[in-house]
């Protein structure tokens, strides 16, 4: 879109016109439903989650200091709201499900007695909630980088960094989840070692 056409319509949003923020929506839904589906990794949750940020926007722009950030600030509503249903989603006790989602590759092994089949899974389960104690920031990070693919160059623009900011959170992010799943790795190699 051009970006004048844009600041357009965000200003005449901004001023209450309805038609101008139904155009923004129009232009800007396929954008924001494509990453929120590679977050969610769910096509209709993502379109859901998509108009529940373009309802709160609407509600905000009151909010928006300055309207050349609406793409960043709309990205950051459905954002929340995407972190937020992934919240509801992996409840504490809901981590079984969260298995049905792995890659088979990640708990298969030759022909595992019962025993070991289910300390995998608990293993499983728990790498799964250290996952989800790191702070949204970080989860984001690592989605943007390993789900995603994104350069660093574009995660910045996409969180309203500079590169060295991305690169530095996201070094903080690796080695904060390596302590976490260290002990983790650990016994999945004692078990692997146990099977051979």
């Amino acid at each position: 879109m051009n970006p004048e056409r844009e600041r357009a319509l965000i200003a005449d949003s901004a001023r209450g016109d309805q038609r101008a923020f139904a155009d923004l929506v129009r232009l800007m839904a396929p954008d924001l439903i494509r990453g929120l589906t590679r977050i969610l990794r769910d096509a209709d949750r993502a379109e859901e989650i998509s108009q529940l940020a373009f309802l709160r926007a609407w509600r905000n722009l009151d909010r928006l200091r300055d309207p050349r950030s609406f793409r960043m600030w709309l990205w950051q509503i459905a954002r929340c709201a995407a972190f937020d249903a992934l919240r509801r989603r992996f409840r504490p006790g809901d981590e079984v499900g969260v298995l049905d989602e792995l890659p088979a590759e990640a708990l298969a092994v030759d022909a595992p007695g019962i025993g070991e089949e289910l300390a995998r899974r608990e293993l499983a389960e728990e790498a799964l909630r250290e996952l989800q104690v790191l702070p949204d920031e970080a989860l984001e990070l690592l989605r943007l980088r390993y789900e995603q693919e994104l350069s660093y160059r574009e995660m910045a623009e996409r969180l309203g960094l500079t590169v060295t900011q991305v690169k530095a959170r996201l070094a903080r992010c690796r080695a904060a989840l390596r302590v976490r799943l260290e002990r983790i790795a650990a016994e999945w190699r004692r078990l692997d070692a146990e099977r051979s």
